[in-house]
C-alpha cells in the first residue's frame, strides 16, 4: 500500500491573479476572512474559486467587502466603490478628553477635521484622561457622516 501511495501524483491547485486598485486618498489592507493577504495596489495570487475579500483601513473606519471569482491563469478585478473621506471634529470643555468612535481611540480633544469614511457611524464616548479631569464620560452620540463630513 505504501508503494501505491508513493505513485500518486498530486496536481497543484490552480491559481489566478487578483488586481486591486488603490484609492488615491488612503491605503487599504486586504483580508480573506481574518487573514491579511495583501494591500490595495498589489497583485494577489489566489486559488481558483470564489472569494469574499474585505478591504479595510481601521484608522479611517473604511470597511468594504467584495466578491471575486478567480479562474486558472486569469486576471480578476473586484468591483469596489471606495468611499471619499469626510472629516470628524469634536470639541469639549475642558479639552484633553479621549475620543473613541465605535470603541476605537481616535484622538484627544480637540479633534479637528480628522479624516473618516463618510456614512460611517460615529458613535463614541468622551472619557476622562484621569479621574477628576472634568470630561465627565459624556456621550458624543450616534451620528451619520455625509460625504462632505457634515453631521
Amino acid at each position: 500500500m505504501v508503494e501505491a501511495v508513493k505513485k500518486i501524483k498530486l496536481e497543484p491547485v490552480p491559481v489566478g491573479e487578483v488586481r486591486v486598485r488603490k484609492p488615491a486618498e488612503y491605503d487599504l489592507e486586504i483580508y480573506a476572512g481574518e487573514k491579511r493577504i495583501g494591500r490595495a495596489g498589489e497583485t494577489l495570487t489566489l486559488p481558483e474559486g470564489k472569494h469574499a475579500l474585505t478591504f479595510r483601513n481601521d484608522k479611517l473606519f473604511v470597511k468594504e467587502t467584495a466578491q471575486v471569482s478567480v479562474e486558472r491563469r486569469q486576471d480578476a478585478t473586484p468591483v469596489i466603490n471606495f468611499p471619499v473621506l469626510g472629516t470628524l471634529t469634536v470639541q469639549a470643555q475642558p479639552s484633553n478628553c479621549k475620543v473613541f468612535v465605535d470603541g476605537v481611540f481616535v484622538d484627544v480633544t480637540p479633534v479637528l477635521e480628522a479624516p473618516i469614511a463618510p456614512a460611517a457611524t460615529a458613535q463614541g464616548h468622551l472619557r476622562p484622561e484621569r479621574r477628576g479631569a472634568g470630561c465627565g464620560g459624556g456621550r458624543v452620540g450616534r451620528q451619520e457622516l455625509t460625504r462632505d463630513g457634515e453631521i
